[in-house]
């Protein structure tokens, strides 16, 4: 049982002990055993996140699982892993603020401007353009279920210093 992974995935994975869950993430590896947690491993993205909601998990550097160098979270753990450096970092988390998408919807709780816009950008599947960047720093608090990119763009502007305009992108057919 192991597999990669290059994206958002959310596991929820049976305890074996004769066979463990090995999830290769290129700068870590987890080994995993009758657990659920959410991991966020995007090829773009300067860091990786592992957040444990229930079981055990163990991080480890590199590809090899079996070191004596390793990390277990607990539930309510988000780890943080710097691509390149490997700089750990882990921190008790809101867990449905990470697994919330999988249910159809995003939390945001005190989060930094910069980071949802960065999951309104995956979330739409569109651009976003910050042209002020003082604006990334504010943070934010809000859970969006059903409204449309408009709908929530017009929230942000009651609680927060922006404005926004819309370009739709004509696309030529061949």
């Amino acid at each position: 049982r192991s597999i990669s992974l290059s994206g958002e995935a959310y596991f929820n994975v049976k305890k074996d002990h004769k066979r463990p869950f090995i999830l290769s993430l290129g700068d870590v590896t987890l080994r995993v055993s009758g657990t659920s947690f959410n991991v966020a491993n995007y090829k773009d993205d300067v860091q990786i996140e592992v957040m444990l909601e229930s079981g055990k998990v163990d991080l480890y550097a590199g590809s090899d699982s079996k070191s004596n160098d390793r990390t277990r979270l607990v539930p309510g753990q988000l780890a943080t892993i710097e691509k390149g450096t490997n700089r750990l970092t882990v921190n008790q988390v809101n867990t449905e603020q990470y697994v919330s998408w999988k249910e159809g919807y995003l939390v945001f709780d005190e989060e930094r401007m910069s980071e949802v816009i960065r999951k309104l950008k995956r979330w739409y599947n569109v651009e976003i353009e910050v042209l002020d960047h003082e604006i990334n720093d504010y943070s934010f608090t809000a859970t969006n279920k059903e409204e449309t990119l408009e709908q929530f763009l017009n929230l942000l502007i009651f609680t927060s210093p922006i404005e926004y305009e819309i370009e739709k992108v004509d696309e030529e057919s061949d």
